[in-house]
């Protein structure tokens, strides 16, 4: 999934993102800085984080890798396949956000949305 962002900024919208259990799972945002998407925005310094959860406030069922290309304005997001692979049959869906957290400590959500997930069969038992 990659999403590309105009001069609006960040996210605004619940996005859902379709998560087969026990493989990899990415989705990439490119944000700019004019409609026209040529100014891509300077994300030098910035860091990200994600999480998914059972649901707002529950329990951790993973933690995403987050990689910013600053100068691309690119924000790759990255659910390993170890990390969704003992997810219960009975986990269909989840929530996440996505933060970016700025050289300066100030942190600013990117997006947030649900995951909606297809149990993993394959077990390699």
């Amino acid at each position: 999934m990659t999403i590309t962002i105009g001069t609006h900024g960040l996210v605004d919208d619940e996005i859902v993102w379709r998560v087969a259990a026990g493989a990899d799972a990415a989705a990439r945002f490119v944000l700019y800085d004019d409609d026209e998407r040529t100014t891509p925005t300077d994300l030098t310094g910035v860091t990200g984080a994600c999480e998914v959860r059972t649901k707002l406030g529950g329990t951790l069922l993973a933690t995403a890798d987050v990689t910013v290309d600053g100068p691309t304005g690119t924000v790759d997001v990255h659910l390993p396949a170890d990390e969704s692979a003992g997810w219960s049959a009975r986990t269909t869906t989840a929530v996440f956000d996505v933060e970016l957290t700025a050289d300066d400590g100030t942190v600013t959500r990117l997006c947030t949305g649900t995951l909606d997930i297809s149990p993993n069969t394959t077990t390699g038992a």
